[in-house]
């Protein structure tokens, strides 16, 4: 009964959304400026003009559109995870792994799909 019990407890633990990852998506549209003003820099401009978390598992989870102003995005992923800006994202995609920031020029309007991808 105890075995029973067990396994109806660890179902029940992996069926939630507690073994979820998360993807911190901050949208930009132009790139900073040196001190001079006058050369642009290869950083983004502070703040974002839009943040999302989109919760992801074995099944993929998306964005919502990006802003029509949306030129470029950062992306840090708290798990491995692979992602597409072309459909729902597999773990043939691309894939980040864990806790690493990347940049990506986007179209406006696209939307990024992520999927956990160990």
């Amino acid at each position: 009964m105890l075995r029973k019990l067990l396994a109806v407890a660890c179902f029940a633990l992996l069926s939630t959304n507690a073994l979820a990852a998360s993807a911190y998506i901050s949208e930009y549209s132009s790139l900073g400026q040196t001190s001079s003003g006058v050369a642009t820099a290869q950083i983004a401009t502070l703040p974002p003009f839009a943040d999302q978390k989109v919760t992801f598992t074995g099944t993929p989870g998306s964005s919502a559109a990006f802003n029509a102003r949306t030129k470029f995005i950062r992306v840090l992923c708290d798990a491995a995870c692979s992602i597409s800006v072309t459909g729902t994202a597999t773990t043939s995609n691309a894939r980040l792994p864990a806790d690493v920031v990347e940049y990506f020029a986007v179209l406006p309007g696209s939307v990024l799909s992520v999927i956990a991808s160990p």
